[in-house]
């Protein structure tokens, strides 16, 4: 048996096994599988081993013990293939609650414990999942196809608790990039069965594990069985894809790096190229709902909102939870900043940045602009500067090609720069502005002059943009 857990460090949160498939386990004549997933504590979870071909259970769950060598009980093998698994103990039967789909068409040929499911990785990024930080993947080939357009049915032998969520998502290659979310709902620790109409013939599965907070906790997936033309035998579980709809899940809470200003916070969020900037109100206590004066953000490539920078406006809120170690925000009345958009045209900027900053440029908003001071970072491909002449307030985002480095360990190269963005907050009361660079260079030196090169450049444009439907969007950053 295998458990994965999903484990809150600092402000990151990572998926790390925490067990292998036995040799019982891993025995290629049973249809039951082990799972990865997700969840809290050390385990000892004994492998139940799978019931015959054609159960479609596999074996039962561990308990969640604290200490890892007296997790679980084994569960008996079962001989008949009917019922698969036999009987098991009252930790196993406990996690076995519920009823898988019928007819399972395909189940016998569908997970064979410790070889068709994959482990893809700790987090869902490479597969370009929304939130990918906070999410853990296995992947499952399917024998068959799915029929794109008709109803389909899955259930999964669930053990583990806690705030976590579980997707499907159709893909067309082990590990590949998940193409479209089939199926979510919370995790609890019984059978649970979903019912979904695919829009492709999908020929392997992602299963994702997502973090609603940033807690500790553990799941995993005991077996699997596949009704292609089947049906749930007990009313379905959560939320699956309906015929001519999109289905959206959510996306937990956001890892994220920040600093604090006088008049409010900047915010990186950690899975890869999302930013927020907004001006809030001072000392608020923890748990009220304070006002966003204004801002703007925008969200990973992947995420909703990650399209281009949105203007957050009238009635949004944030809340700061646990002294700080969490906020909740409540973004309303959102439009789109669209002259990112356009094709750019010959501005440029030039920046020398150490203690002091130097600035050339031919945008009218950056003519005879002094910049006082300076602070930022590289980490990898992403690099942030904030320049300060208050009440002026300048942030620098940028996504470079190449590896520059971090504070400790910079390249001391040159890289091509793949996208940046020029966000301006010229003074008490003007609105925020934005002009993006669509190519440039920048050279990373901590300890010297690191110097910035942004080369076709867009005009400034203010908020508010266009609007846009849905005009909402509410999370938590942690």
């Amino acid at each position: 048996m295998r458990w994965v857990s999903l484990a809150a460090m600092g402000v990151c949160l990572v998926l790390v096994r925490c067990g292998e498939e036995s040799e019982d386990s891993a025995r290629p004549d049973a249809t039951g599988g082990s799972g990865g997933g997700s969840g809290s504590g050390q385990s000892g979870g004994g492998s139940g081993e799978p019931g015959a071909a054609g159960s479609g259970v596999g074996g039962g769950a561990a308990d969640a013990g604290t200490d890892s060598s007296t997790g679980g009980s084994e569960a008996d093998a079962g001989a008949d293939s009917s019922t698969g698994g036999g009987e098991a103990d009252a930790a196993s039967e406990a996690a076995s609650v519920g009823a898988h789909c019928a007819p399972a068409t395909l189940h016998a040929d569908f997970i064979a414990p410790g070889s068709i499911l994959s482990f893809c990785g700790l987090t869902g990024i490479e597969q370009e999942l929304p939130n990918g930080a906070v999410t853990g993947v296995d992947s499952v080939p399917l024998p068959e196809p799915l029929v794109a357009g008709a109803l389909t049915a899955l259930s999964m032998d669930v053990a583990g608790s806690g705030p976590i969520n579980i997707e499907l998502w159709g893909t067309d290659s082990e590990c590949g990039v998940a193409q479209e979310l089939l199926w979510w709902a919370p995790v609890e620790e019984r059978i649970l069965c979903a019912e979904f109409t695919p829009t492709a013939a999908y020929r392997h599965l992602i299963v994702a594990y997502r973090s609603v907070d940033n807690t500790t906790r553990r799941v995993q997936v005991n077996s699997m069985t596949l009704c292609r033309d089947g049906r749930c035998s007990e009313p379905a579980d959560g939320t699956g894809l309906q015929p001519g709809d999109s289905l959206v899940a959510p996306l937990g809470a956001y890892p994220v790096a920040g600093n604090s200003l006088y008049f409010g916070y900047e915010w990186r969020v950690v899975s890869a190229g999302g930013r927020m900037v907004i001006e809030l109100d001072r000392n608020v206590d923890d748990g009220v709902a304070a006002p966003v004066r204004q801002g703007v953000f925008r969200m990973p490539p992947t995420d909703p909102f990650g399209d281009g920078w949105y203007c957050i406006g009238a009635d949004s809120t944030y809340t700061r939870l646990d002294n700080g170690e969490r906020y909740t925000f409540s973004f309303h009345n959102l439009t789109r900043l669209a002259g990112c958009d356009a094709p750019a045209g010959t501005d440029m900027a030039a920046l020398s940045i150490s203690a002091e900053v130097s600035l050339a440029s031919s945008l009218v908003e950056l003519s005879g602009v002094s910049l006082g001071s300076s602070r930022g970072d590289c980490d990898g491909m992403q690099c942030r500067f904030l320049l300060t002449d208050p009440p002026q307030f300048n942030w620098l985002e940028l996504l470079t090609d190449e590896d520059v480095g971090d504070q400790w360990t910079p390249t001391l190269q040159t890289a091509s720069l793949r996208e940046g963005a020029w966000i301006m907050r010229p003074n008490d009361t003007d609105p925020f502005q934005v002009s993006c660079a669509h190519g440039g260079t920048v050279y990373y030196d901590p300890e010297g002059t690191s110097e910035v090169e942004l080369e076709p450049m867009t005009a400034f444009e203010s908020c508010p943009g266009e609007p846009v439907q849905p005009d909402v969007f509410e999370g938590t950053l942690y």
